[in-house]
């Protein structure tokens, strides 16, 4: 990791999911991990997410397991 950025992890758990307004994922466990990089007048955030939500099958309404995994670009501008 450079100089100019910083690391930061979070686990979103089910205290997350059961706040945030998406009624479809109410449970699982996502850890996330952050990097933010200081470009001349921006910053670059890099989110890697990887673990599992909990939704409703569509057909018998049963708990499913999903598998999240994705890597993410963000670029904030002054």
């Amino acid at each position: 990791m450079q100089a100019d950025s910083c690391l930061y992890e979070f686990v979103l758990d089910n205290v997350f999911f059961a706040n945030i307004d998406g009624p479809e994922v109410q449970k699982g466990k996502v850890n996330v991990t952050l990097v933010v990089k200081r470009i001349t007048d921006a910053f670059e955030l890099v989110f890697k997410t990887e673990g599992v939500a909990f939704v409703p099958c569509d057909r018998c309404l049963d708990e499913m397991e999903v598998p999240v995994t994705t890597t993410d670009k963000l670029f904030v501008k002054f």
